[in-house]
C-alpha cells in the first residue's frame, strides 16, 4: 500500500531537495544532506556522482561550501 512516495536513492532525494530549496528552504536541504552524511547513509562523492548524472551539478556547487563546513 504505502503512502504514494518512492525514494529511488538517498542521493537523489538529497539532490531533489537542493533543486527544490526555494520551496522547502535551504536550511532544510542542507540539514538533510549533512545528516545523511554524518549518519553514514551516503557520502559526498556519491551525492556528487548523482548530481552529475541528473544534471544538477550547479545546485550542489552552490551549496558545497556550506555542506563541507557543516560536516567538519
Amino acid at each position: 500500500m504505502g503512502n504514494g512516495y518512492k525514494v529511488a536513492s538517498i542521493e537523489r532525494a538529497i539532490m531533489e531537495g537542493f533543486k527544490l530549496a526555494s520551496k522547502i528552504g535551504e536550511r532544510t536541504a542542507i540539514h538533510a544532506c549533512r545528516t545523511a552524511i554524518q549518519q553514514k547513509q551516503t557520502t559526498l562523492k556519491k551525492i556528487g556522482m548523482t548530481a552529475k548524472e541528473l544534471g544538477l551539478d550547479s545546485y550542489l556547487t552552490k551549496y558545497f561550501e556550506t555542506i563541507i563546513g557543516a560536516i567538519q
